[in-house]
């Protein structure tokens, strides 16, 4: 399925290879270093069989500190009013694990250049419903809509992540009734 999905997005001119080179770094953070192993390995084999140019990922150098202001100010996008709630949550579970969101997960990855907010939301939601994540699912619902996601694009991606992993963890119904209970707070 990923090859094909690989394939299919950089035949068709959906994704350029950087793209599809970041949306894979991306899936790190969700689906673990594993996954984004396997998926930059199924790149390579896709770009070698196709004889398609490889290209290197968009280069980063920021100090820790620009890093942590990056990784709040993302955090505050996605998570609004809540953030400093969130924080202060991860923080009791574990003041690392706090440090690793700001800078690491937020600051470092999920802050890259090279998809707008609006669509690393999507393929974050996409990501969460397959894993079946429904806390960080429904925050990051709350996340897309906030960065201009609406209802059809967030519900699509939840049903077209479903169909490509061939797992069906929420129907059709459970989709529309968690994006509701997700937007619900937003006010």
């Amino acid at each position: 399925m990923l090859r094909q999905a690989i394939t299919d997005a950089l035949l068709n001119d959906v994704l350029t290879v950087v793209e599809v080179h970041e949306l894979l770094l991306q899936v790190h953070l969700f689906a673990g270093f594993p996954a984004a192993i396997e998926g930059l390995v199924v790149l390579r084999e896709v770009l070698q069989e196709h004889g398609l140019e490889s290209s290197d990922p968009i280069p980063e150098h920021i100090s820790q500190d620009d890093l942590k202001q990056r990784g709040e100010k993302l955090l505050a996008a996605v998570y609004g009013e809540k953030t400093q709630r969130l924080l202060a949550f991860i923080g009791k579970l574990s003041p690392v694990l706090r440090q690793w969101v700001v800078i690491d997960g937020y600051g470092k990855v999920f802050g890259r250049e090279g998809f707008s907010l609006y669509e690393k939301e999507l393929c974050v939601i996409a990501c969460l419903c397959v894993l079946d994540w429904p806390r960080q699912l429904q925050a990051h619902i709350r996340g897309g809509v906030r960065a201009g996601l609406g209802r059809e694009k967030i519900c699509a991606a939840m049903r077209l992540a479903l169909l490509i992993n061939s797992l069906k963890y929420y129907d059709s119904a459970d989709i529309d009734e968690l994006y509701s209970k997700a937007i619900s707070s937003l006010a």
